[in-house]
């Protein structure tokens, strides 16, 4: 069991090995974890794995590692580009889309932080000037 660069592992060993699947954000760099179900040359048909219980605290759904057989959404495809990393396991897809999530909430809340310092430091009129400006 590891988790792997997607471009080490051969095409045709990749049906049934774990994704997580691209994402919609453009700021998020792993998506919802999912199973490969059939790869070509340039793409791979996958599907989601089940969504848990709704967490109520992170107000976030937990994620299973089972296939989502019931679902209406069924297979989605995506170019091999669109993805980085393959994992063995469904636990190892979830602990790299939650990670992933996790350090992205990390990410927000520093750069909401330093935004906000920009902003205090605007309203005190105490903006350095740029290099170019105050070497005049």
């Amino acid at each position: 069991m590891a988790i792997y660069p997607l471009k080490d592992i051969p095409s045709q060993a990749l049906v049934g090995k774990f994704i997580c699947a691209p994402s919609m954000l453009s700021f998020q760099d792993y998506g919802f974890p999912a199973i490969i179900e059939k790869v070509t040359a340039s793409r791979m048909a996958y599907r989601k794995l089940a969504r848990g219980k709704w967490d109520p605290v992170a107000k976030e759904w937990l994620v299973r590692p089972a296939v989502e057989e019931d679902s209406t959404e069924g297979s989605r495809q995506c170019n091999l580009k669109s993805i980085d990393l393959v994992c063995d396991t469904a636990e190892e897809a979830i602990a790299l889309f939650e990670y992933s999530r996790t350090n992205r909430k990390k990410i927000e809340e520093t750069q909401a932080a330093l935004l906000r310092n920009v902003r205090d430091l605007a309203l005190l009129n105490q903006l350095p000037l740029p290099g170019y400006l105050s070497a005049e």
